[in-house]
């Protein structure tokens, strides 16, 4: 018998072999843990989504909520403080704004109004062991009034922007902002 003359072949596939192995379960340990910050990532904007659409909730039920009065309405509060005639409505020259986000200053005319929106629209959620909170704005971009059929009491339509934002601080943070329109029907 002839020995076959392969000096260290097996020696080198066998090398190879391992080298692809080694790659393969590195490149199978990194997806493992991107797919894990993935799902981490997205249990968070969820969470986050959550929180900003209830801030959103929360300015609304403010907002049409008659316990609060309709915000330019009534003898505290009258139509004629504002310039109707333009979008957004404006009061001494501004935008009229409610506001509890930082970065975005209220110039509503009443400062009860300004207090109270600002309390009503800033909240903290609990989402499993991390907390979610919310804060939002209100511009007002029309407002009409006209007379209710058979009583001639007038009544006041307005159509208000909405914006809030909702946020989760921890290992890894979540920001997420959603806007809506707002328009209170008022019926002849």
């Amino acid at each position: 018998m002839k020995r076959s003359n392969q000096k260290g072949v097996a020696l080198l596939i066998t090398l190879i072999l391992v080298l692809v192995l080694s790659v393969m379960a590195a490149s199978m340990m990194f997806l493992a843990q991107s797919e894990t910050w993935s799902s981490l990532n997205y249990r968070l904007m969820t969470q986050a989504r959550y929180g900003a659409e209830a801030g959103l909730h929360a300015a609304a039920n403010y907002i049409t909520n008659p316990a609060t009065g309709y915000p330019g309405i009534g003898a505290s509060d009258p139509i004629t403080a504002y310039n109707i005639n333009v979008s957004p409505v404006t009061a001494s020259g501004n935008p009229v704004v409610l506001s509890s986000l930082s970065g975005v200053s209220a110039n509503y005319p009443v400062s009860s109004v300004k207090t109270a929106f600002a309390g009503a629209s800033t909240g903290t959620l609990s989402a499993g062991a991390s907390s979610v909170n919310y804060t939002t704005s209100a511009k007002l971009l029309s407002m009409r009034q006209f007379l209710q059929c058979g009583n001639d009491q007038p009544l006041t339509a307005q159509l208000w922007k909405l914006t809030s934002h909702g946020d989760i601080t921890g290992v890894r943070n979540a920001e997420v902002e959603v806007s809506a329109l707002l328009e209170s029907h008022a019926v002849p």
